[in-house]
């Protein structure tokens, strides 16, 4: 979770818990399934094998370089007008007419 930038964090936390909810759902009904056709040492097998694999991805995600790519914030916006005698705020206050428009 490092990884995971600031503005992004809220989102990615929220995905990795709907992924886990739907998850052990699947898996309960899996391992009842099994426990109640095949027997109940295969339900524990399955229940077993699944948490080997999440445990095995989790050590191989942990060792995978980190990819670089940092999300930064946008600037803040500046609050400072530029100087009166600037000429973007000349523009503003006395525009250009040009002779064919007089």
């Amino acid at each position: 979770m490092h990884e995971v930038p600031r503005q992004l964090m809220g989102r990615t936390q929220n995905v990795i818990n709907f992924t886990a909810i739907v998850l052990q759902l699947v898996l309960t009904m899996a391992a009842g399934w099994l426990c109640q056709h095949i027997g109940l040492v295969s339900g524990f097998y399955a229940v077993a094998s699944f948490y080997l694999v999440a445990g095995l991805l989790g050590v191989v995600v942990a060792q995978m370089p980190a990819s670089g790519a940092k999300l930064e914030p946008p600037p803040a916006p500046s609050r400072r007008s530029p100087p009166p005698d600037s000429p973007a705020v000349q523009e503003i206050l006395m525009p250009q007419v040009e002779a064919a428009e007089l």
